[in-house]
């Protein structure tokens, strides 16, 4: 079960490799509703793998947070520990290039409200009944 968490957006993020094929998608939630959702198929497993999904997953979900106007605090939801450990972390190596990018968007999320975002990341249990990470779990299935 999710802890609550009071921020007025909430940001789901998910990567997914179903047989063979690779996806990352976000859905913007305000309060208890989904507003927006977004997906992206990055290609086959050969060529990507789950770790790379979860950042792609997370740099869309900050994408859709920068499209959204008033927002004065936002919680990006994610079950991959590995990739928020390495976002905690300066790291070379697999997919350092979508660190930076989540990075970047973090810092044009923040500087489009002016410095006034409260913005945080958060570990969320995969596959334990939370409805935003279920939902973005299809959709990324889905991508």
């Amino acid at each position: 079960m999710e802890v609550e968490c009071k921020a007025e957006v909430q940001v789901y993020t998910d990567g997914s490799v179903i047989e063979g094929r690779v996806g990352a998608a976000a859905v913007l939630y305000r309060g208890d509703k989904p507003v927006r959702s977004a997906r992206h198929h990055l290609g086959n497993q050969t060529d990507y793998g789950i770790y790379k999904a979860e950042m792609v997953a997370q740099v869309l979900g900050l994408r859709l947070l920068q499209g959204e106007t008033g927002v004065r605090s936002a919680s990006i939801a994610v079950d991959s520990r590995s990739t928020l450990e390495a976002l905690e972390h300066t790291t070379t190596g697999t997919g350092e290039y979508l660190l930076e990018m989540i990075r970047r968007e973090c810092a044009a999320a923040i500087r489009r409200t002016h410095h006034r975002l409260e913005l945080g990341f958060r570990w969320v249990p995969g596959h334990e009944g939370v409805e935003g990470n279920e939902r973005v779990d299809e959709e990324a299935k889905a991508a």
